[in-house]
């Protein structure tokens, strides 16, 4: 899947001289500098297949956990799992130079938000407005005071707005990008 790669391709970056610089850490911290193709592949095999098949399940897992309330020791297969993702990256980059320039916040919102399609983003918004919309409307379907209902509408808002502006942030920047 495209969006896959481009998640990938964010942790890459060619210089000027076509060498290839390796943010393993995003903007937190320095890349690596690549020294032959064969280690790009292995990182980026490494990273698309953890996008692509642990990062949702690790996600559906936690979200069946909150909801069947299981208590917080339930959660231990996540770090244990991150732990191995994160000791296995760090056998891959071991022996690389460490390139001295940061990843910058521009260049990190430029790559995520090219790597979501349009019509995401117009999903996201549509999503976003329908939470704010049952949220306001949530205490006259019920019949029930806002004081009883204060925390589900509060989390309806919260994500309904998140989800409003993180579309439309994405969606203008597609705009400026197509123009």
């Amino acid at each position: 899947m495209k969006f896959f790669d481009n998640m990938t391709n964010a942790l890459f970056k060619e210089k000027e001289d076509g060498t290839t610089v390796y943010y393993a850490k995003g903007l937190l911290r320095k890349g690596y500098i690549l020294t032959d193709e064969a280690q790009k592949n292995k990182l980026y095999k490494f990273h698309k297949r953890t996008f692509k098949y642990v990062l949702p399940l690790g996600i559906v897992y936690a979200l069946l956990l909150g909801l069947a309330g299981v208590p917080i020791i339930g959660f231990i297969p996540i770090l244990v799992v991150a732990l191995i993702l994160h000791f296995k990256q760090k056998s891959l980059i071991k022996d690389l130079p460490i390139y001295e320039e940061k990843l910058t916040l521009k260049e990190t919102k430029k790559t995520i938000a090219n790597a979501f399609p349009k019509w995401f983003t117009i999903f996201m918004m549509i999503n976003g407005s329908l939470a704010v919309v049952m949220a306001l409307s949530l205490p006259f379907i019920t019949n029930d005071s806002i004081k009883n209902m204060g925390g589900i509408i509060g989390l309806l808002l919260f994500m309904g707005v998140s989800l409003l502006g993180l579309g439309w942030y994405l969606y203008r920047h597609k705009e400026k990008k197509a123009k």
